[in-house]
């Protein structure tokens, strides 16, 4: 999947404005490590879109709309994975499926996936997740000085909101 501002398959589940350009100042190893924690860390994206996959897989027919729900949402996150990717391989690093050295490099493994099959519960875990997707990027934003770089974080936390406010109107839902 090419990174491209084509909204075709992620429409409704990825904000209408358009994706900043993938650009960086200049090489920055420093800073491609930071984003290794929101491309693979525990709470990445990687981690988010094999949680919503597998939700979306389990789903039920008493979930109603949840499990195409989440799809959607989940082919987001890759998308967010492949925007990350162009942009750690700019800053010279190589985007592994792991944390940052913060995290001790620590490769990513399916321990930080739930696995539950209560839907209510996946959905607030699922909430948990966007909270903290959206708190990391914009420490993320703070730390790091490159304007290109703070643009496209940014412009994902734009989608993480969305896909919060999806969570949050199916646990209005299903669990009220």
């Amino acid at each position: 999947m090419a990174v491209t501002s084509n909204h075709v398959i992620y429409r409704g589940y990825t904000d209408s404005s358009p994706y900043p350009p993938i650009r960086v100042q200049a090489p920055n190893k420093d800073y491609a490590n930071i984003l290794m924690d929101d491309l693979a860390g525990p709470k990445g994206e990687f981690t988010a879109m094999s949680m919503y996959f597998y939700q979306h897989n389990m789903a039920g027919k008493d979930s109603g709309d949840y499990g195409a729900v989440i799809m959607r949402i989940a082919i987001a996150e890759l998308h967010h994975m492949d925007i990350l990717t162009a942009v750690i391989r700019k800053l010279g690093g190589n985007p592994q499926f792991r944390g940052s050295s913060k995290s001790n490099k620590r490769y990513w493994n399916a321990n930080s996936v739930s696995y539950s099959q209560d839907l209510c519960k996946s959905l607030k875990i699922a909430l948990e997740g966007e909270n903290h997707a959206i708190e990391a990027y914009e420490n993320h934003i703070q730390i790091i000085e490159d304007p290109n770089i703070k643009n496209i974080l940014t412009r994902i936390v734009v989608d993480e909101k969305l896909h919060k406010n999806y969570i949050t109107q199916m646990i209005e839902k299903y669990c009220t």
